[in-house]
């Protein structure tokens, strides 16, 4: 017959023989447990283990405490431009690109002005000869010319005289009948003649003498200023096709290459002020208001910190953040880059009631709490004197975390007032007697 333990065992034989080994294992264990305890307790009537020296603060209650939290934002240039002409034109020169760091109103770019050239010469023709105009209207006539005129007129009135003389004569002779009809008409008709000549003369000696109008004058300075804006506005048409940089910066992109032909607005380059940089943090409305210290704050950007001054406050908030964007103003940009993110942390005061203890006296407790151990009378009864054991010992309470700056911790629980908090609680547990060496309130 094959014995039950046999070599080939099968399952059901398997499992009774796992099961009857764990039986003998507990079994065994629960024997050398009692031997220990057995082994470890004190003797009956030895005196008890000396109370452990422990660091101990009093804890005192506070309405509040400040919290540092973290603000987040991005780095931005004060100045980024989208540089372009100021009319249409082709592209004949492209003196940078992108990275070349510029100076203010250094020359970036150059359009064809030669047509421009032109135009400006024409004006420039144009304006010559109404200024020459100008000045001889201002100048009044020649004495030459006046002289002419006035000796013009006296050959005239000699003419008139002898026309008088002839006419009067004819007349005579037409009322004996010496002479014709027709020769009468012919001397009135030529004293008339040199008559109206005479008047003519006169007047034109009178007009040189008396100098150009002033109203003429007037009009030939208004085509010579007209003249002047057409030659300005050329100028500055000839201006405007070479593209200048407005402020110092780097060319961060440049869009075209020689011989486009550009609209009027379209960019060429893209000018960022990269030498001053500003930090654009989004942050709440209350804390904008008024809890920042306008003097000097710290930005932490990438693993360095830099000063920063709180250059402005937007009035309006974000429609999606509901935060209000502050501005701040960087003392020190080497290294910084427009886009990065920038962070700030701020001291925050927030109303709670509580006890502020160290973070080293916190432990652990059920359902998610946490609990510390403070230092009580212990209150069993002597059996040798039936009086109360004044040994000290120590106290579990259980408290909920609601602050930390990694150094001290906010909770409130079970504390009161008063209690003896031991700082070290990984070194007790409770019901454990304990020494206080030092006792102080905590802050």
């Amino acid at each position: 017959m094959r014995p039950f333990f046999g070599k080939n065992l099968t399952m059901r034989q398997t499992m009774t023989r796992s099961a009857i080994a764990t039986v003998l294992a507990l079994g065994g264990l629960a024997g050398l447990g009692f031997w220990w305890n057995e082994a470890t307790a004190p003797a009956a009537g030895s005196p008890p283990a000396p109370p452990l020296p422990v660091e101990t603060i009093t804890v005192t209650p506070t309405a509040s405490f400040t919290q540092q939290r973290t603000f987040a934002g991005v780095v931005k240039a004060m100045r980024t431009s989208d540089l372009g002409f100021e009319r249409t034109g082709r592209v004949i020169t492209i003196l940078v690109t992108e990275g070349d760091r510029v100076a203010a109103g250094q020359p970036l770019a150059h359009l064809d002005a030669e047509n421009l050239q032109a135009k400006r010469r024409e004006l420039e023709a144009q304006r010559n000869g109404a200024d020459s105009l100008l000045r001889e209207l201002i100048a009044g006539p020649r004495q030459q010319t006046i002289d002419a005129t006035r000796a013009e007129v006296r050959d005239l009135e000699s003419q008139v005289e002898l026309a008088e003389l002839n006419f009067e004569r004819r007349e005579r002779l037409l009322a004996s009948r010496a002479t014709s009809r027709e020769e009468y008409e012919n001397a009135s008709l030529g004293l008339r003649s040199s008559t109206a000549q005479l008047d003519a003369a006169q007047r034109r000696l009178d007009e040189l003498e008396a100098g150009t109008r002033q109203e003429r004058i007037d009009a030939q300075r208004a085509i010579v200023a007209q003249l002047d804006a057409s030659l300005a506005n050329i100028e500055i048409d000839i201006e405007e096709s070479t593209l200048r940089a407005p402020f110092a910066g780097m060319i961060g992109r440049r869009f075209h290459d020689e011989g486009t032909i550009v609209a009027t607005g379209s960019p060429l380059f893209r000018l960022v002020e990269d030498q001053r940089l500003e930090a654009w943090i989004g942050m709440p409305a209350e804390l904008a208001a008024g809890r920042l210290d306008a003097a000097r704050m710290e930005l932490t950007i990438g693993h360095r910190t830099f000063p920063a001054t709180l250059q402005a406050v937007l009035p309006e908030l974000d429609p999606a953040t509901r935060t209000r964007m502050v501005i701040f103003r960087l003392a020190e940009t080497a290294g910084i880059l427009p886009g990065q993110v920038a962070r700030v942390e701020v001291d925050v005061p927030v109303e709670s009631a509580g006890f502020r203890v160290p973070t080293t006296s916190l432990a652990r407790g059920s359902r998610g709490l946490w609990s510390v151990l403070v230092v009580e009378p212990a209150n069993d009864a002597s059996e040798a004197s039936g009086q109360s054991d004044r040994r000290l010992v120590a106290v579990r309470r259980d408290v909920e975390m609601l602050h930390t700056d990694g150094r001290e911790v906010l909770v409130r629980g079970t504390l009161n007032e008063g209690d003896v908090v031991i700082t070290s609680a990984h070194r007790v547990v409770a019901g454990q007697a304990v020494q206080p060496m030092e006792t102080a309130a905590f802050p």
